[in-house]
């Protein structure tokens, strides 16, 4: 979601909070900002839908990237008319009128990215379970270590180790257009997912009929 510069402000779940904030564990939280800090995180919540994706890429990541990318065609397919009026309001001399136009898109298309995001991975996380199981980690197996390995520490690896969603063979329609995954559902989509569930995409359309209010 682009972010111009006239924008004045972002909704409050796009600011900061206590999730990776430097020493946020070392201090309760300040009433002042509790309000903010009890709106839903963004970061934290797209990152759910990227751990929850990564561990089974080949069930879910091309559903999960056609359908962001199908939000981004949106937002990129708006983006002329939006600015072209924006210019004309500065054009005018009616600057606080521009930047409103701006700052109130940003926060509409933004709350609904956020919306977007938390409807996929509530798909992904119920298919999840429903098929799989959520996978416990092994940890580590190490003389005296007593802790088991749900409560062990979970950045022990290198930097190789962090999550991420590259396949090889999935990957390897690269470089690929941007929004092959959304505007063709009977493509490489398919093949390389081929969801044991079809209902899974009916439920998503479901899911997200909710996004644009």
């Amino acid at each position: 979601m682009p972010i111009p510069i006239a924008a004045e402000e972002v909704p409050p779940e796009f600011r900061q909070h206590r999730y990776l904030t430097a020493n946020a564990a070392a201090n309760f939280l300040d009433q002042d900002w509790q309000h903010q800090e009890a709106t839903r995180y963004a970061t934290r919540e797209f990152k759910r839908l990227l751990y929850f994706t990564c561990e089974r890429p080949n069930e879910f990541y091309t559903d999960v990237v056609g359908t962001i990318e199908g939000f981004e065609q949106e937002l990129i397919a708006e983006r002329d008319a939006i600015e072209r009026k924006a210019q004309n309001l500065f054009k005018a001399g009616d600057d606080q009128a521009g930047r409103d136009l701006i700052t109130d898109n940003v926060k509409q298309r933004l709350l609904e990215s956020l919306q977007l995001g938390m409807a996929l991975s509530g798909e992904v996380e119920r298919e999840t379970r429903k098929q799989f199981g959520i996978r416990e980690p092994e940890g580590r197996d190490e003389p005296g270590e007593t802790t088991p390995p749900t409560s062990q520490d979970m950045a022990e690896g290198a930097w190789g180790d962090m999550v991420h969603c590259y396949d090889e063979e999935l990957h390897a329609d690269y470089p690929r257009e941007h929004g092959a995954y959304t505007d063709d559902p009977s493509s490489n989509r398919n093949r390389r997912t081929a969801p044991s569930n079809p209902a899974w995409h009916s439920e998503m359309n479901k899911s997200l009929s909710f996004v644009r209010l």
